[in-house]
């Protein structure tokens, strides 16, 4: 039996999408095909994956890793990053595991947002460490942050600001985004879509800002702005500057591991699954 690594194709789609739900039980087939179908059309840093990996054998799809590279905006510039997501073998091969997870590339950074617990410890012995824990509901429209600002459409927005493409891209994947203004200064905002609590308080995700001190210091303004647009609530990553806001701690066995040199600061989730797949 011959086992080997490459590159998740076209072609392959549709076979990665089954594995994916067979693995992935509360996750049906439609779910991969819209995920991976909104990554087919994004941008990708050169030589690097599309989709991610697969392991086959005499031709049969047995394991899969989708990594999602990106260029992300750092304060020195632009660093690479990987969002390493859905990782499944078929049982007789989980042996392979190192085959399929072996990602040693100096220049990115790597992350995994949505670990299981019983994976915990095999991501820590990969030299993986816990950034962030849990998520914070907050609803800004109650916060105390009433700092003078105007809020912006994308259209409105300054042509340079240095987050534009990152912007646009997310934009054209259905994100809410808005840009605001206050004395002279620009502030770029990503949401993705999140239906919350049963789906019986409508929500929305923080997936980008250039500071999470921005989110904290203009939440009555975009709290005012995604209400009159019927979104209360805006999740965000539990840092312990969310406790200025109103809300409270929510998924608290949430983990969100990094390794590499440009950890994401908080409210950094560019690019991640939770754009493309919604998690």
């Amino acid at each position: 039996m011959t086992v080997r690594r490459r590159q998740i194709e076209e072609a392959d789609l549709g076979a990665i999408a089954e594995l994916l739900a067979r693995g992935f039980r509360l996750r049906p087939r439609s779910y991969w095909q819209r995920g991976l179908a909104r990554m087919r059309a994004r941008s990708v840093p050169v030589d690097y994956p599309r989709y991610g990996l697969l392991l086959e054998s005499d031709g049969r799809i047995v394991g899969a890793i989708l990594t999602i590279y990106s260029s992300v905006p750092v304060e020195a510039g632009c660093a690479l990053r990987c969002n390493l997501s859905s990782w499944y073998l078929e049982p007789e091969f989980r042996s392979y595991a190192p085959l399929l997870a072996s990602f040693r590339d100096p220049a990115a950074t790597y992350v995994n947002i949505s670990p299981a617990p019983n994976t915990w410890s095999t991501i820590e012995a990969q030299g993986f460490r816990c950034i962030r824990q849990g998520w914070f509901l907050s609803f800004p429209a109650l916060s105390r942050g009433n700092a003078a600002a105007r809020i912006l459409p994308l259209s409105g927005a300054p042509r340079d600001l240095p987050e534009r493409t990152l912007l646009e891209e997310h934009s054209a994947l259905g994100c809410t985004v808005l840009v605001i203004e206050s004395a002279g200064e620009h502030f770029p905002f990503v949401f993705a879509p999140r239906p919350l609590l049963h789906r019986t308080i409508p929500g929305i995700k923080l997936a980008y800002c250039r500071d999470f001190s921005h989110y904290i210091r203009f939440a009555g303004a975009i709290g005012r702005y995604l209400l009159s647009r019927g979104m209360p609530a805006v999740v965000l990553d539990n840092d312990p500057r969310a406790r200025e806001l109103t809300g409270f701690p929510i998924e608290r066995k949430r983990r969100y591991y990094v390794r590499g040199p440009h950890p994401p600061r908080s409210g950094d989730l560019a690019y991640t699954e939770t754009i493309f797949f919604g998690s």
